[in-house]
């Protein structure tokens, strides 16, 4: 999981280096509009996300937090790289709100390993799952602007998206969902008792 949220957080910061330049690309702006649009698609993504965090926290308590991690990868996978194809600002806005509907990887990924560990090791594991994602966002910005300089923008975005599939893949590979773990304790505390009460029985 560590490597799930080291990939996502090279991610969700490899391409805010740029960002501003391509919303430039994307029209004959004034400087002044270009400050305005730039500011539209930072704050649209966390302007959704803040909307529906909660929406898909009460949705993980049902269905579990691994399909949410696959949820979250995959959707914000698909809105990057459709970002790269985008021909105005408009529409990199829409994919940046899209992006923060499909939010809340590394924040699932964290609820996950917390439900899974001993409560004695549970701050041990998160901080150590915390410099994961803030590895990644150190070193995202970074990379995002070597490929930028020498692929292009639009290819960064491609690549972005090929990393968030990639961290989806992986934790659909990695962990089981506490939902099931849950069940699978339910079920042993339902049968273990009845076949205790046969075998007393029976001896």
């Amino acid at each position: 999981m560590w490597g799930c949220t080291f990939i996502a957080g090279i991610a969700f910061s490899e391409i805010t280096p740029f960002m501003s330049l391509y919303v430039g690309e994307l029209g004959n702006f004034t400087k002044a509009q270009v400050s305005l649009y730039s500011g539209l698609v930072f704050a649209a993504t966390f302007f959704v996300t803040a909307i529906v965090s909660p929406l898909w926290g009460a949705l993980a308590d049902r269905k579990g937090r691994k399909i949410m991690l696959i949820r979250a990868a995959v959707g914000m996978a698909v809105a990057m790289f459709l970002m790269g194809l985008v021909t105005n600002v408009w529409q990199l806005i829409g994919l940046r709100a899209l992006q923060g509907l499909f939010s809340g990887f590394i924040s699932n990924a964290q609820a996950l390993i917390a439900s899974q560990t001993p409560r004695n090791h549970a701050g041990r594991a998160l901080g150590t799952l915390v410099t994961g994602s803030t590895s990644g966002m150190l070193m995202g910005p970074v990379i995002g602007g070597l490929l930028a300089q020498f692929m292009s923008i639009r290819v960064t975005f491609f690549i972005t998206a090929g990393l968030l599939m990639l961290a989806g893949l992986a934790s659909a590979c990695s962990s089981k969902s506490t939902l099931c773990r849950h069940r699978v304790r339910k079920a042993a505390n339902q049968v273990w008792p009845g076949c205790w009460a046969n075998l007393r029985t029976l001896s």
